[in-house]
């Protein structure tokens, strides 16, 4: 059975899917969050005080990438801004930029605030993934293999490869190591962690999708572009950070062997 479903209609009234789908994966998240008894009350509450912000920030940007991907005139540029897609990519960027600037404002720590971001938000994009698949976006290459999924491409019936359901159980995959984790690790740590893994997820399901109007640099697309350098990035951070006594042991074992 094909199942796409951009909006779901109940006799004249029409419903749009995807806004449902983020709605959800929002509160659940928040949810999930409120029942953590390891974070402190005082950060949950800031962080569900910021989180407007954070979300308007994270919209702008998100469209705004997704205009600059996909348009090619000014024209088009104005019509997709107003009613087009999103980048998660922009998302991320948008959205770190809106939490730094009321972290600030409300003097708190960035980095414990956006660890706890961090940990939450790939459940988010594990639900919010599911949207995909009804909104009739992000399909996955032609396929007819294991779990291929039938579904509609162009108006054309077609199997495809399961990119939204793959990319979703990985999300869901880094929310569970992240949260079993959470306070185990620096809140810089907890957060490159984050990065570093859905990077490098989404490097590898890239290859996979199907839809062209992601844009490419080349024979990659420009998401797979971004998460090249978000890789590169924490591993390049991750090493200059290294914890003093972990270098003062490498030192010495080098020295040893001399």
């Amino acid at each position: 059975m094909i199942v796409v479903m951009p909006c779901l209609s109940m006799g004249g009234f029409s419903l749009p899917m995807f806004p449902v789908i983020l709605l959800a994966a929002v509160g659940l998240t928040l949810f999930a969050l409120a029942r953590n008894d390891s974070i402190e009350i005082e950060d949950k509450q800031f962080a569900l005080r910021a989180l407007p912000v954070v979300l308007a920030f994270a919209a702008i940007s998100g469209r705004g990438l997704y205009v600059a991907v996909t348009s090619h005139s000014m024209n088009e540029a104005v019509r997709l801004f107003i009613r087009g897609g999103s980048v998660f990519y922009g998302c991320l960027l948008g959205g770190a930029v809106g939490l730094l600037v009321v972290c600030r404002h409300a003097e708190k720590s960035v980095t414990r605030i956006g660890a706890m971001y961090a940990t939450y938000v790939p459940l988010a994009q594990a639900i919010g993934r599911l949207g995909c698949y009804l909104n009739g976006c992000c399909y996955g290459i032609p396929y007819e293999g294991v779990l291929a999924v039938p579904y509609v491409v162009n108006g054309i019936p077609a199997m495809v490869f399961p990119t939204w359901f793959v990319e979703s159980a990985g999300c869901f995959a880094v929310f569970l190591m992240l949260l079993l984790s959470y306070g185990k690790h620096s809140d810089t740590q907890s957060i490159l962690l984050y990065l570093g893994s859905y990077a490098s997820l989404r490097f590898f399901v890239e290859f996979f999708r199907g839809d062209a109007v992601r844009g490419f640099i080349g024979p990659y697309s420009v998401s797979q572009v971004i998460s090249i350098g978000v890789v590169v990035a924490v591993a390049a951070f991750a090493a200059c950070k290294r914890p003093r006594c972990c270098v003062r042991a490498d030192i010495e074992k080098r020295e040893a062997k001399e």
